[in-house]
């Protein structure tokens, strides 16, 4: 579990945007532990949250601080994504 920090507040929002657009409802939310990853990540699990929303979700405090954590939430849910273009290889 991630220390709190300045930014957990934030970052708490952002999950809260996420799963609301997934579907969840207000009252979907009120016991999610914010701070506590596994719970999170169960949570959002069970709303068909992305690849990369779980993997921001499960790296936050491992490998991700929560600066980048938040800007990576940001992204997922302003944008779609968190890569700002996609390189391929046609055949």
């Amino acid at each position: 579990m991630p220390p709190e920090t300045p930014l957990a507040d934030a970052i708490a929002s952002e999950l809260s945007f996420a799963f609301r657009k997934l579907g969840a409802k207000p009252e979907d939310l009120v016991g999610i532990d914010w701070n506590d990853n596994d719970a999170v990540i169960a949570a959002g699990h069970a709303l068909g949250a992305s690849f990369e929303l779980l993997c921001a979700i499960g790296s936050r405090g491992d490998t991700l601080d929560d600066s980048a954590v938040l800007r990576y939430l940001n992204a997922v849910n302003h944008g779609g994504t968190i890569f700002r273009k996609v390189i391929s290889e046609g055949e």
